[in-house]
């Protein structure tokens, strides 16, 4: 019989894998997958978590989770980011009870979901308060397959005031944004660069252009960051035409295309107790009706993530509570009404959160690994690493071989 050892040295080889990325993944500076942690399942949701459910919210630093539903609200799984350093990760913790923290973005090519919070342990007192210099500003980026990447923590971003909001088209630059100002960075860097000084709610990217929305400061409102993607130098903050001013409080917003061809057409903004949609009409946005958002309470509106297909707009809306308590809810909508219509209706609760647990923001999941990247930690690790343990391997199957009795055909 020839067929145990080969399956023993596939066994063995496998091992040897798995072995070998538990081990020399971190030494190898490969960034790891949330422990327990499963591939994203497409047209899913993920929504950003703070609190375990064990204790009451307070404003120190406390766990935050990604929590992945499917578009009717089953939650799939609950991904948590990381609250100690290993190698070059930061932690990522955030405060219990600051609600206008923790917008999720997903990068401009989908490959990535984008969150902010802050450098420091479970437990640190004020976390949002703290200066950067003490407290640096985390950035997150997040995978198809749950891979974390936590290597950039800004020690000069959002400094005594809350960091909300962070963006990338394809993880290379990131751009921030919270109490105090709008700034680009490198993956994994500690530093960056200033581009305008302005409170902000949300950061976005469309057809190649930075937007971003305010409800206090010089600036309120839905507008561009420039010309296109800046990542350095002073910057011209533009509201958008006929976009909200704050007494809509402008948070989390979406521009998305409806109609034909490739620029947006539609926005849609997330108010007080609703989504407002505008549409573009002779270069400025007009209303367009609104789409309530059932019983929010006193929960705060905060994300909003926007799917087109066909002309037909799904959207998924998040608010959360500030005390204590927690709370939230993720809402589901449809506008089917295109470019140019009204909406109206009514949006579904599909999900709440749990005592002592509160929403933040939402978006889509990533819908494939980042380009270039390896089919799975193998790719990697065994030119690097695992010649020695094929060898191990084989050796011990064929001594195995040579050991084993001769049997009757």
């Amino acid at each position: 019989m020839r067929t145990r050892p080969r399956r023993f040295a596939r066994r063995l080889l496998v091992r040897s894998a798995t072995a070998l990325a538990i081990v020399a993944g971190p030494a190898l500076g490969l960034p790891a997958a949330a422990s327990g942690a499963t591939a994203f399942t497409a047209g899913d949701v993920a929504v950003y978590r703070v609190g375990a459910g064990s204790a009451g919210l307070t404003s120190a630093g406390t766990a935050v989770f990604l929590d992945e539903y499917s578009p009717t609200g089953t939650l799939v799984q609950s991904v948590p980011l990381p609250t100690t350093a290993s190698g070059s990760d930061k932690p990522f913790v955030d405060s219990g009870t600051a609600t206008s923290d923790g917008q999720l973005t997903l990068s401009a090519n989908g490959q990535y979901l984008v969150t902010e919070a802050y450098d420091a342990s479970v437990g640190t007192a004020g976390v949002a308060s703290a200066t950067s210099s003490t407290v640096p500003r985390t950035v997150a980026l997040v995978d198809q397959n749950a891979t974390i990447d936590t290597t950039t923590a800004l020690s000069d971003a959002e400094s005594g005031n809350n960091v909300r909001s962070a963006v990338t088209v394809d993880g290379t630059t990131i751009w921030v944004a919270g109490g105090v100002d709008i700034r680009a960075a490198a993956d994994g860097a500690s530093t960056s660069n200033l581009l305008a000084a302005q409170n902000t709610r949300d950061l976005q990217i469309a057809d190649g252009q930075l937007y971003f929305s305010s409800s206090s400061g010089s600036v309120k409102g839905v507008g561009t960051v420039g010309t296109g993607l800046p990542a350095s130098g002073s910057q011209t903050l533009t509201l958008l035409p006929g976009s909200p001013d704050a007494g809509n409080a402008p948070v989390g917003f979406a521009l998305v295309t409806l109609g034909a061809g490739p620029a947006p057409d539609t926005l849609y903004v997330g108010d007080t107790s609703s989504i407002l949609k505008y549409g573009l009409s002779s270069g400025s946005w007009v209303a367009k009706g609104s789409i309530s958002l059932p019983g929010i309470g006193s929960d705060t509106l905060e994300g909003l993530a926007v799917s087109v297909s066909g002309g037909t707009a799904t959207l998924f809306a998040t608010a959360g509570g500030g005390s204590s308590g927690g709370g939230g809810v993720l809402w589901k909508a449809t506008d089917a009404t295109g470019a140019g219509g009204t909406a109206s209706g009514s949006a579904t609760s599909v999900a709440t959160a749990s005592a002592n647990e509160s929403f933040r923001g939402v978006a889509f999941v990533p819908s494939g690994p980042p380009a270039g990247a390896p089919e799975s930690p193998m790719a990697v690790l065994l030119p690097a690493a695992g010649v020695g343990a094929l060898a191990v391997g084989w050796l011990t199957v064929a001594r195995r071989r040579r050991a084993a009795p001769t049997r009757a055909a």
